[in-house]
């Protein structure tokens, strides 16, 4: 799985925060660091296992486990939200 932004959003980033607009659906979304890092790597080229030691690269304090945890909740999320494809 190879997860892509939807290409018709308005992306803003305001310092340690990323705001998303879906003008299809009205939504506004804001993106944590944490996501925001995932969201920059959904670019329809990167494997979720790609994002994933991305992540543990970053973050070399948290268990690949729960990093795990976090990108699935954070990848169902941006799905539910209709903002990845």
């Amino acid at each position: 799985m190879k997860p892509k932004r939807k290409a018709n959003l308005t992306i803003q980033d305001i310092g340690d925060e990323t705001i998303v607009y879906d003008p299809e659906r009205e939504n506004v979304h804001v993106l944590n660091q944490t996501a925001q890092l995932i969201w920059n790597l959904c670019d329809g080229e990167h494997t979720m296992d790609e994002i994933h030691k991305f992540l543990i690269e970053q973050f070399p304090s948290i268990s690949q486990n729960d990093l795990l945890v976090d990108l699935q909740s954070t990848l169902n999320e941006f799905k539910e939200k209709n903002i990845i494809l």
